[in-house]
C-alpha cells in the first residue's frame, strides 16, 4: 500500500529587529484583529522580560522573543484550506509597519507511520551509502538525514527523522518525521518595502506547503518504499 505524507504542523517564523515581545497578550491580538474576538485560551498567556506565548484551543500558537515571532498551528484532521496561522502571521506584521522585518521561514512537518518490520516501508537506508557506519557493535543506526537545497532566493532545509508518538489510547507508535525549513531573507533599507516583502513571503505558504509534499510523496516516499 502507498504510503503518503500526512501535514501534522505549520509554523510561520518571522525574524525581525526592534520588536518589543511585551506587545503580545490576547487582548493586543484581539483588539486588532489579528485573531477572533470568540477564540479561547488553552493556557494563561505568559509574558517575562524577553518572552512572551500566548496559545489558542483551535492549536494556534504565537511567540513572540527580541529576534523573531513565531506562529504555529497544530492540524489534526484539519485539511490546508483549513489553516489560519499564516493569515494571523501577515496580519501581525501588518500591525507593526515600523518593525525591522529580516527574514521569514515557512515550516511545515509532516510524517508517515514506519513498520517494525525491517522489509516493510520507508527504509532511510536508501538514501546513504552502503558500508560500515549504519552500524555500531552490529547495532543498526537509526538514521536522521539533513537536505539544503537553494532555489533563488530560498533556501529549503528538509530534514528526516525517526520519532515515537504516543496515540490518544497510550499506545505508542514509530513515525518518520519530514520537518522543512523554507527560509527567505528580507531585504531593503525601507520599513514599508521589508514590509511588503515579508507579506509577499508569507503569501506564499500554501504553494511552498504544496511543493513540499509532492517532493516528499514523489520523490523521498516513491524512491524508498517497497
Amino acid at each position: 500500500m502507498k504510503q503518503t505524507l500526512t501535514i501534522r504542523e505549520l509554523a510561520v517564523v518571522v525574524a525581525a529587529r526592534n520588536h518589543n515581545p511585551t506587545i503580545l497578550n490576547p487582548d493586543f491580538l484581539k483588539y486588532n484583529g489579528i485573531v477572533g474576538q470568540d477564540w479561547k485560551l488553552a493556557e494563561d498567556p505568559i509574558c517575562v522580560g524577553p518572552f512572551a506565548h500566548v496559545s489558542f484551543e483551535n492549536g494556534v500558537n504565537i511567540i513572540a522573543e527580541l529576534g523573531k515571532v513565531s506562529f504555529s498551528q497544530t492540524l489534526a484532521d484539519k485539511q490546508l484550506a483549513d489553516i489560519v496561522v499564516a493569515d494571523i502571521a501577515r496580519d501581525y506584521v501588518k500591525t507593526l509597519p515600523h518593525v525591522e522585518y529580516r527574514a521569514v521561514g515557512i515550516n511545515p512537518k509532516g510524517d508517515i507511520p514506519i513498520s517494525d518490520d525491517e522489509k516493510a516501508g520507508f527504509r532511510t537506508e536508501r538514501l546513504i551509502l552502503p558500508g560500515p557506519w549504519t552500524q555500531f557493535n552490529e547495532c543498526p543506526a537509526e538514521i536522521g538525514i539533513r537536505f539544503v537545497y537553494r532555489m533563488g532566493e530560498d533556501l529549503l532545509n528538509l530534514t528526516i527523522e525517526p520519532m515515537i508518538r504516543s496515540t490518544s489510547d497510550g499506545d505508542q507508535g514509530h513515525i518518520l518525521i519530514f520537518a522543512a525549513n523554507f527560509h527567505h531573507e528580507v531585504s531593503g533599507s525601507d520599513p514599508g518595502v521589508r514590509l511588503e516583502r515579508t507579506i509577499a513571503v508569507i503569501a506564499k505558504w500554501k504553494d511552498l506547503v504544496e511543493s513540499y509534499r509532492r517532493f516528499v510523496d514523489e520523490s523521498l516516499l516513491k524512491e524508498t518504499l517497497e
